[in-house]
């Protein structure tokens, strides 16, 4: 029904909470990994990158300096 896997749509969902923990906190991007639900900060980065296109740092960074 969603037309992605089980797989894809969880990781959508976790990167989402990360995103927002990455706007709206000041929590370091290892702790945001861990409570977006990822065990490792490696696949959170990489995962990161491929579906955002760009780094957790990166994408905090332009959210922060957006008015």
């Amino acid at each position: 029904m969603m037309g992605q896997s089980v797989n894809n749509y969880i990781t959508q969902v976790r990167l989402g909470k990360g995103c927002s923990l990455l706007v709206q906190t000041d929590k370091p991007v290892s702790l945001i990994a861990e409570l977006s639900g990822f065990n490792n900060l490696s696949n959170f980065n990489r995962l990161f990158l491929k579906y955002k296109q760009l780094t957790p740092k990166a994408f905090r960074d332009k959210f922060r300096k957006t008015p």
